[in-house]
Formats: C-alpha cells, sequence, structure tokens
C-alpha cells in the first residue's frame, strides 16, 4: 500500500499499525466473532491506512479532511463488523463496500438537507409579528413607549440566557445587537461551520426565546 499519498502527521495515521497478512486477519476476524475486543481493534488499526487513503477518493463542499476520514472510517469499521473470515477474502474487500456506502448516504443526506428553505428561518414568527404590530417611535403614545421599553428590556435580558455560540448566530442572523444582519451561509463560513449548522443553531435559540418571551406575544 503506498504511502506517499497519506498525511503521516494526522493522529489518525499515528493510530494506525503496520498492514497484516490475509492469514494474521483471519485469525483475528475468528477471535473478533469470539468476543475478543482487542482482536477487532487490531482489525480496525491495521486497515486505518487503506480507510485514510479511500478517504482521499470522496470530495463534497463544506467536507473537510477529517470529515472525510472520520466517514471512511466509520465505513471500515461497518466493513470489520460484518466481515466474514470464513469467506475467502480481505477486510479491505469487505470495508471498500462499505467505505463507498457510507459516503453515499452522506450524500444523500445532504442533498435532502438542501430542500430546507433556510431563507425562511428568522426570528420566531410570533415575535416578529408583535414587533411589526408596534407603532413606529413617532406616533407611539407614552404608554405604548413605555410598555416597548418593557418588552425590550425583558427581550434583550433573555438573549442574554441563550448560550453563547446560540446567541451569536441568533444575533448575527436577525441583526440584533449591532450585528450586521447576514444570511446562514455567511454566518456558517464565519465559524468554519456549514449552512445547517447555522440553521440549527438559529432554530435552538428561537426555541429558547420563544419560550422566554411566551407571555408578551400570547
Amino acid at each position: 500500500m503506498p504511502l506517499k499519498s497519506l498525511n503521516t502527521t494526522s493522529p489518525f495515521y499515528a493510530a494506525s499499525l503496520e498492514p497484516i497478512n490475509q492469514e494474521a486477519e483471519h485469525e483475528l476476524a475468528v477471535s473478533m466473532l469470539n468476543g475478543e475486543s482487542n482482536a477487532r481493534d487490531t482489525l480496525i488499526r491495521s486497515n486505518l491506512r487503506y480507510a485514510i487513503k479511500e478517504a482521499a477518493k470522496y470530495k463534497y463542499e463544506d467536507l473537510d479532511y477529517d470529515d472525510q476520514v472520520s466517514i471512511a472510517i466509520s465505513g471500515l469499521i461497518n466493513g470489520i463488523n460484518n466481515f466474514n473470515p470464513n469467506l475467502n477474502t480481505r477486510v479491505i474487500t469487505c470495508a471498500t463496500w462499505w467505505i463507498r456506502a457510507e459516503f453515499k448516504c452522506y450524500y444523500e443526506k445532504k442533498e435532502k438537507e438542501k430542500e430546507y428553505n433556510y431563507s425562511e428561518v428568522t426570528c420566531t414568527d410570533e415575535l416578529e409579528n408583535y414587533l411589526a404590530s408596534l407603532p413606529d417611535s413617532n406616533s407611539q403614545s407614552p404608554e405604548d413607549k413605555a410598555i416597548y421599553a418593557c418588552f425590550k428590556e425583558s427581550f434583550y435580558e433573555n438573549v442574554k440566557k441563550i448560550p453563547a455560540i446560540e446567541r451569536t448566530v441568533f444575533l448575527m442572523y436577525n441583526g440584533f445587537c449591532g450585528y450586521s444582519k447576514k444570511n446562514l451561509t455567511e454566518i456558517g463560513k464565519l465559524f468554519g461551520k456549514t449552512k445547517q449548522w447555522a440553521w440549527h443553531k438559529s432554530q435552538a435559540a428561537e426555541r429558547f426565546m420563544a419560550k422566554w418571551m411566551a407571555e408578551w406575544v400570547a
């Protein structure tokens, strides 16, 4: 197995062992089926370099090196879990199919996620409707101004209770507290994450706010 294409400084490579021959694989696989966890661990580690090499074949937007290798290793482990030592074959033959299946599953999941209309994510509908119903500052009565001041104070006090990352995503997405308004793709890139990640964080923050501000929009 040529190693020049592998990142030999990665922690994945550091955890690997030298590849073993088919006879040794067979013995380890039999031991694994008899419940010896060390045998399974050795089978995985002795085939890690193959999984790392296979990972390089699969590219996808927002999928970095560590993610690629993690998916390939997951496929390798599935392959080993399903390896039959009674067949005249190698672990990598079985693992290749499972690695391919793991990436296929990942791709299909990502394509399905594209069906979500992330652009529709906003501050909770109830809060947005409440804010829209308020008259502008020039036409507000003293009573309305007092109510709105209380609302704002409660709103921002509750914002502070949201976990830091979710709070930042929420504020950026809605353009609150001096943040310039950004879309989910932009926010994901700022954190080195995906659009989907930003969407989930925004949704989590909105659930917090919907709960804490319920008395204002009832």
